[in-house]
C-alpha cells in the first residue's frame, strides 16, 4: 500500500482541491502520480475511509488550507 497516495486522496476530499492542488500542497508530487491516487486498492479505498471518518484530522485539514 502506498500511504502516500491515501493520504493526498483523503486530504483532497477533505479540503475540496483536486488532486493535482494535494500533490503539491503535500510536497508530494515528486512521490506521487494524480493518475496513481485515482486509482486506489480494496485496501487503500479501506484506510482512505478510516481516514475520512476521523473528523479531527479532517478538521485540521479545512483549518490550515482555509
Amino acid at each position: 500500500m502506498q500511504y502516500s497516495k491515501v493520504l493526498v486522496h483523503a486530504f483532497s476530499v477533505a479540503t475540496g482541491r483536486s488532486i493535482a492542488e494535494g500533490l503539491i500542497e503535500l510536497g508530494l508530487s515528486d512521490v506521487v502520480q494524480e493518475e496513481d491516487v485515482k486509482q486506489l486498492t480494496a485496501v487503500e479505498e479501506n484506510y482512505l475511509q478510516e481516514l475520512l471518518s476521523d473528523e479531527d484530522s479532517i478538521r485540521s485539514w479545512r483549518y490550515v488550507t482555509s
